[in-house]
């Protein structure tokens, strides 16, 4: 797997704003980027990228636990 891309690195820290798809509210988090991989497919962004959470409300982790299991 690549280290950096042309816009993230691995270790990068990233604020994230992602959208419930159910409830439509937003939901804000912090991160770190752990893994890039370079997909093998045509799509809008060319790699897919792993984040840990540093930071998240957890309540914001219940929310997105529920809607998407």
């Amino acid at each position: 797997m690549p280290a950096s891309s042309g816009v993230l690195s691995k270790g990068d820290t990233v604020n994230l704003d992602m959208e419930n798809k159910d409830t439509r509210e937003y939901i804000s988090a912090t991160g770190k980027v752990k893994w890039l991989k370079t997909l093998d497919r045509n799509a809008p962004l060319d790699e897919e990228v792993g984040i840990e959470f540093t930071s998240i409300q957890p309540t914001d982790i219940d929310k997105l636990l529920k809607n998407n299991t």
